[in-house]
């Protein structure tokens, strides 16, 4: 959101010369939008049991130069059908590289219980106007008991910055 205040400076009438100033001052909070460059990521078979695929994100932040932060995170709002384990334990993610911000290190689980930080903002973050990007691999250890269906999970990811 932008604000915009445009405070005028002069004297008194009697006082006017030939030069005049303004103050301008302009506000601008943080922000924050997300894109799913494909938002429907088709799991392929790593070896074994094991799936894998890639999601790419795009976004754009902006934080508050002091005390500001922001986060990009994901958590499954519905899970892979479970058989004799909890295929929520057995989905993981690494973060790949991300343009801009601190993503995550190492092998991620993904929850249905919390949401899960991907990449992490400072304060004064501030994204390239085409927007920053990073990637996040997917990993399913186990095939989930779907039979010869196709079976689905859903990861929501959510940006918010202050």
């Amino acid at each position: 959101m932008l604000g915009f205040a445009l405070t005028t400076v002069s004297g008194a009438w009697g006082q006017s010369g030939s030069v005049g100033s303004s103050v301008l001052s302009l506000t601008v909070s943080a922000e924050s939008a997300i894109r799913l460059d494909v938002p429907r990521v088709a799991l392929a078979r790593l070896g074994g049991k094991a799936f894998g695929g890639d999601t790419s994100l795009t976004w754009k932040v902006r934080t508050q130069t002091v005390g500001g932060s922001g986060d990009i995170t994901v958590k499954l709002t519905s899970a892979f059908p479970t058989g004799s384990s909890s295929a929520a334990d057995e989905l993981t993610f690494e973060c790949m590289a991300a343009s801009r911000g601190a993503g995550c290190t190492g092998s991620q689980f993904v929850s249905a219980t919390r949401a899960v930080t991907v990449v992490r903002f400072n304060s004064g973050a501030h994204s390239a106007p085409g927007g920053d990007s990073g990637s996040i691999r997917w990993k399913l250890k186990n095939e989930p008991p779907c039979g010869e269906e196709t079976c689905e999970a859903i990861a929501t990811f959510t940006i918010s910055s202050n």
